[in-house]
């Protein structure tokens, strides 16, 4: 709570798009090459060393036959957890940007309480998901024991990151189009059809891949919300991890690590062209 007091209303205060003349770096040689060095090292010793570290184990025995068993029985959940979670939190936070608008205090309100949720426990969601499952009758199960479920709270789990993100760029948006729309009398539907969600499906499309991204790393949500038999790739990672050999393991890492850089290479080429 303390960082939320302190950091929501600056946050709040920056996410504004504001006109300012071009920036004209100063190039520094030293300090480039110190600072190229330095995040060259950083981003080597990051994901070089846990690459070893799956790439190894493969030395003794590779069993992808096995792994892909595997990931094709539990690749469809997967998909679908993270393409589920991907749409409840970016509908979720492009509705929130929507209702919030320009309004500074709206906003400052917003953060703080996107930071208090994600600052939360991941399994705490869950807990009230199954709580709520327990006293309900027979006919919510499609809703409180399904896949659906997981999505859902998947989705809700992640919603701060979209939101902030949404917040970003619907404040990016410029006035001028808003009151050139008003001046004119274009009707709000048109508006938003042809302005501002053409604007925001970058911004919408990176947040809903970074959700799941995000979806497909958690164990715990899945662990406890899933239906039998419809496990995701980590939770079977996570599962297998104790008693399978160890070429298993790392072969079933090294395939998620292939879906997260596939998610990867899909977000950049996404900002690529629309940057273009």
């Amino acid at each position: 709570m303390p960082l939320v007091y302190l950091a929501a209303p600056r946050l709040a205060a920056e996410i504004l798009g504001r006109q300012s003349r071009p920036l004209r770096p100063l190039w520094h040689r030293q300090i480039a090459v110190i600072a190229s060095s330095s995040l060259t090292l950083l981003v080597l010793s990051m994901v070089l060393a846990p690459l070893a570290g799956l790439v190894l184990p493969l030395l003794n025995g590779v069993e992808f036959n096995r792994a892909w068993r595997e990931v094709s029985r539990i690749g469809f959940n997967t998909l679908l957890y993270a393409v589920g979670a991907g749409m409840v939190a970016t509908f979720m936070g492009l509705l929130l940007a929507f209702c919030v608008g320009r309004n500074q205090r709206l906003r400052t309100v917003c953060l703080s309480v996107c930071l208090a949720i994600f600052s939360l426990p991941p399994a705490l969601g869950a807990f009230g998901i199954i709580d709520s499952a327990t006293s309900t009758p027979a006919w919510a199960d499609p809703l409180l024991c399904s896949r659906a479920t997981v999505c859902l709270t998947l989705g809700l789990r992640f919603f701060p990151v979209v939101a902030v993100l949404a917040l970003r760029a619907w404040g990016s948006i410029s006035i001028s189009w808003t009151q050139a729309a008003g001046i004119h009398g274009v009707p709000l539907g048109t508006y938003l059809r042809k302005v501002v969600i053409p604007f925001l499906v970058p911004a919408g499309a990176l947040a809903w891949l970074l959700v799941a991204l995000l979806a497909t790393a958690d164990v715990g949500t899945v662990l406890l919300l899933h239906p039998p038999g419809q496990s995701s790739l980590s939770l079977t990672v996570f599962t297998v991890m104790a008693n399978a050999p160890e070429s298993l393991v790392a072969s079933l890492c090294v395939a998620y690590v292939g879906l997260a850089v596939g998610l990867l290479i899909a977000a950049w080429t996404m900002v690529t062209r629309a940057a273009a």
